[in-house]
């Protein structure tokens, strides 16, 4: 459990990092240019994908198939997959190189290929680098190995890219330049993690069976990134690359900051709820882990859906204060996804993992059609509300296969859940677009009060005191 929860702070702190720096970076740049960042990095994050196939999934599986003592089967396997992503990495970079200028102009991207896309194509390639080592240390349980890499990295690209803003004035520009600088030194670290733990070797046989056993997990990951990231990328067509910028900093802080919470308790509580699976108290310890969790994540939720306006004022400069009106619902959506979280990890448990690809699969479906449908008319709202319907569509869908499968029959769970969202949904809506007060020490100490409201409703809806010994 300790080195899960240590794992957690590896993909957390980056996340922190880049809502702690708003007041430095909002600063430095616009919305228009955040709304670059977003469009450019939606489209990279979405191709990271297709980068992988899924073949760290691959390696974490069948590394430990190999006897204890055949450390070159191991070797052969690590080195292997990692040379096949170099090559074929190097070919999609050169293929994007060659028809991506065409892509961009052909369908009339407000984002110039160069130098932004073609910048961040490289750092995508040297990001594809990471996977086989992050990998290997999960493997060989080094958690301060993996965190100390995906801090430092962090760290020091938004300290390059301070200096290149401030001191070398470059602007937008010197973000992107800052990336595939950091991201290209520290690929030489991921080199030498392979030279010690792998040998670079050529085997089609492994790459080979090793895609067997990864594509079919793409539709799932595919799925799972355009639930993250088509929201930004349909945007583009019918926004302004300023408009797009507010809202990728009210998506940062409304949803970012309650993953971070998702993503905690994933980590800390997965490890637990796989041990007891199967157990006759199994049934009681999900209930008891579940009804911790979600009250957290509501609270949570409200306290940044009514508090984003503060938040945003203190975190960045003014021309952003407008994003506070994304804020609450992306926060929505946020706990709507973990909420399902806490299903889904039923079918993992059960292994019934293509149900929950499916799940993933119907998600990404509606979060298309709901943005199609409400992106021409409210824009970034309707973008946001795209979110909360995707997420919202898989709690109760996820839920009822567990029962469909016998796995767990807790209906009285979702009514639960039912009431404390929709309490939270009028709530923090009354205050933030009825009321719609200016942010005042009045009213930051009546929201508090109404924060401590609700965390009391929550607690009796969910009857924690049952949980406390």
């Amino acid at each position: 459990m300790r080195s899960g929860a240590v794992y957690a702070l590896g993909m957390i702190v980056p996340k922190l990092m880049s809502i702690l720096l708003l007041p430095i970076f909002t600063k430095l740049l616009g919305p228009e240019d955040y709304g670059v960042l977003a469009y450019t990095n939606s489209i990279i994050e979405f191709l990271f994908v297709f980068s992988i196939l899924s073949l760290n999934s691959y390696v974490l599986r069948f590394w430990m198939d190999y006897e204890p003592g055949d450390e070159e089967g191991r070797r052969r396997l690590t080195g292997a997959v990692f040379t096949f992503l170099c090559v074929f990495n190097l070919l999609l970079l050169g293929g994007a190189f060659a028809v991506g200028p065409l892509l961009i102009s052909g369908f009339g991207v407000q984002v110039p290929f160069f130098p932004y896309f073609a910048l961040a194509l490289t750092a995508n390639f040297f990001n594809t680098l990471s996977v086989i080592p992050l990998a290997m240390f999960r493997l060989l349980d080094r958690p301060g190995a993996y965190v100390g890499i995906s801090i430092s990295r962090s760290l020091i690209q938004y300290g390059v890219a301070y200096v290149l803003l401030v001191h070398m004035d470059m602007g937008l520009l010197g973000m992107y330049v800052a990336q595939v600088g950091v991201f290209a030194v520290f690929s030489l670290v991921y080199l030498r993690v392979i030279w010690r733990i792998g040998s670079f070797t050529w085997d089609l046989g492994l790459v080979r069976q090793g895609l067997v056993f990864a594509l079919p997990l793409l539709p799932g990951a595919v799925a799972h990134q355009v639930i993250r990231v088509i929201d930004r990328v349909m945007l583009e067509a019918h926004v302004s690359m300023e408009r797009l910028g507010l809202y990728s900093i009210g998506y940062m802080l409304g949803f970012f900051s309650i993953m971070v919470l998702v993503q905690g308790g994933y980590r800390a509580f997965e490890p637990t709820i796989f041990q007891v699976w199967g157990r006759d108290d199994f049934e009681a310890s999900w209930r008891r882990i579940r009804g911790g969790f979600v009250a957290l994540l509501l609270v949570a939720g409200v306290g940044v859906g009514l508090l984003g306006r503060e938040f945003l004022q203190v975190l960045t400069s003014p021309r952003f204060h407008e994003s506070y009106r994304i804020v609450p619902v992306v926060a929505l959506a946020a706990v709507l996804r973990g909420m399902g979280m806490m299903f889904t990890i039923l079918l993992v448990a059960a292994k019934r993992t293509k149900a929950a690809t499916q799940v993933l699969l119907v998600g990404a479906v509606v979060n298309v059609l709901v943005n199609l449908a409400l992106i021409p008319t409210l824009g970034i709202m309707g973008a946001a509300w795209s979110s909360v319907a995707a997420f919202g569509i898989m709690v109760p869908l996820a839920y009822l296969i567990c029962e469909r499968h016998g796995i767990l029959r807790a209906r009285d769970t979702l009514g639960r859940d039912l009431v404390a969202v929709a309490a939270a949904a009028a709530l923090v809506g009354w205050v933030v677009y009825g009321v719609a007060p200016e942010p005042s020490w009045a009213w930051f100490g009546l929201k508090l009060f109404l924060c401590l409201a609700y965390a009391a409703l929550v607690a009796v809806l969910y009857r924690l005191w049952r949980f406390v010994r």
